[in-house]
């Protein structure tokens, strides 16, 4: 299944926040326009792929360790596809977990946990001018769930 969301988001108020860009270094910000400043030379397709990874990492990390079984794991990839999707730059998302995988990892109780190993994922990122293709999936030649990015669009 893909997870499709139209995003209309505008960036929040950070008020009085603290940031730090070298050690010792403290700089107070009023809103999200000092973050933009100090962002200059970074294009939207840095911004994309930053994104992209930003996305992936969450993902993966958030939801490894989830409780399943063959008959919740329809649920769980639709509820992973909901929370990434709410997040800033996601135009596409989907997850598909291994049933197979998921049957031979059940324990006495009839759960396993999510592994990494388990998941392939494609997700579409856009910032700006820039859209990402990037995805996670296992490689069996490195015993890895592996992120990678499939192709980058600059508009």
């Amino acid at each position: 299944m893909i997870h499709k969301r139209e995003h209309n988001f505008t960036f929040g108020r950070y008020q009085d926040r603290e940031i730090a860009n070298s050690p010792g270094e403290v700089i107070m910000l009023n809103n999200i326009t000092d973050i933009r400043d100090m962002m200059t030379g970074i294009t939207d397709q840095d911004r994309a792929l930053f994104e992209a990874g930003i996305k992936l990492g969450a993902l993966y990390h958030q939801f490894t360790g989830a409780p399943l079984n063959p008959d919740t794991a329809g649920s769980l990839e639709l509820a992973i596809e909901d929370s990434i999707s709410l997040q800033p730059c996601v135009r596409e998302i989907s997850v598909s977990i291994d049933r197979e995988m998921v049957k031979d990892r059940l324990n006495d109780f009839g759960y396993c946990e999510l592994d990494g190993r388990m998941l392939t994922v494609t997700a579409i990122i856009e910032f700006g001018t820039a859209v990402v293709y990037a995805g996670m999936k296992y490689d069996e030649d490195a015993d890895y769930p592996m992120m990678f990015l499939q192709r980058i669009e600059v508009r």
